[in-house]
């Protein structure tokens, strides 16, 4: 910070005239705001490429002002914009992109049911990303999210749940009969029927067998077959669906069905081990969809 000049000698000396009739304690706070005045008079000094610094006496503090603030116009592009599907992000990937852009990937093994339930970020273009013998902002980029469709949000919240009640099982299979692939239609009417049927009386015991498990019930109520009171649950629903929206990828569960019986009622522990699978090679189909279209390979994160 320059110092200011001096004043010149004639002007010191009526100032030095005038401090005559001065006590001592105003002598110094003439000094003082003289000082102050001085220290006010001086132009800010630049810091960094965009930092004013401003001297504000008493006290000797300075202020730093960002004059980017005040600013018409950006000195360069930044935000983190989400996009939906391939076609988008490729449309604003291409019209920004530079030599120096890079893609990333998010490895999506262990994320689980959440990635059907939830928006998920899988895709992360840095347009300004660092050149490799400068430096630059990586404050630009575009976001491909993945929206679950209500296909996905209805298996996905189940899974995530890990097991269900008599009630949600009769619901997930009447809601979701579009998404099942096996067991077929026929024998699919004949299980939410049996599910309606025992839904009002206690269950003794669930008996495990190749193909399914049996569920005893307490008492005899009208079944498909007629009269009885056991049920046959099968132990694996295979569905097929869309998970996300503008995305035309489906996927295949294996969704493993182990029903057990709480406190006189039956539960069913729903998994899906494939899951994890069946997401990373849709993950890995719009990685080629995303070169294809950006001309830059992403880059798998975890």
């Amino acid at each position: 910070m320059t110092a200011p000049k001096n004043p010149p000698a004639a002007e010191m000396l009526g100032t030095l005239e005038v401090a005559r009739g001065f006590t001592d304690s105003g002598l110094a706070a003439l000094v003082e705001t003289a000082i102050d005045n001085g220290v006010l008079a001086l132009d800010p000094q630049e810091v960094g490429d965009h930092t004013l610094v401003f001297p504000l006496p008493p006290g000797w503090t300075a202020a730093h002002v960002d004059v980017r603030l005040n600013e018409d116009l950006p000195r360069f592009r930044t935000g983190s914009f989400p996009l939906v599907g391939v076609r988008s992000l490729a449309a604003y990937v291409n019209r920004y992109k530079t030599d120096n852009t890079l893609g990333w990937l998010r490895d999506v093994n262990g994320v689980g049911p959440s990635a059907l339930t939830a928006d998920l970020q899988v895709a992360d273009y840095v347009i300004d990303d660092l050149p490799t013998d400068s430096t630059s902002n990586r404050e630009h980029h575009a976001v491909l999210v993945l929206r679950p469709t209500p296909q996905a949000r209805r298996w996905g919240k189940v899974l995530a749940a890990g097991s269900v009640d008599q009630e949600t099982l009769l619901d997930l299979v009447v809601d979701g009969i579009g998404e099942i692939a096996d067991p077929d239609g026929a024998t699919l009417r004949d299980l939410v029927a049996d599910l309606h049927a025992v839904r009002n009386t206690s269950v003794r015991s669930v008996i495990r067998q190749g193909g399914g498990a049996t569920v005893e019930v307490a008492d005899n109520v009208a079944l498909h077959a007629g009269t009885g009171n056991q049920v046959l649950v099968p132990d694996l629903i295979r569905v097929v669906f869309q998970p996300y929206a503008s995305v035309p990828d489906q996927i295949v569960l294996d969704i493993t069905v182990k029903p057990k019986v709480i406190n006189d009622k039956v539960t069913f522990a729903l998994s899906a081990p494939g899951l994890d699978g069946a997401l990373a090679k849709l993950v890995s189909s719009l990685a080629e969809a995303l070169t294809e279209s950006t001309g830059f390979e992403p880059l798998w994160k975890p």
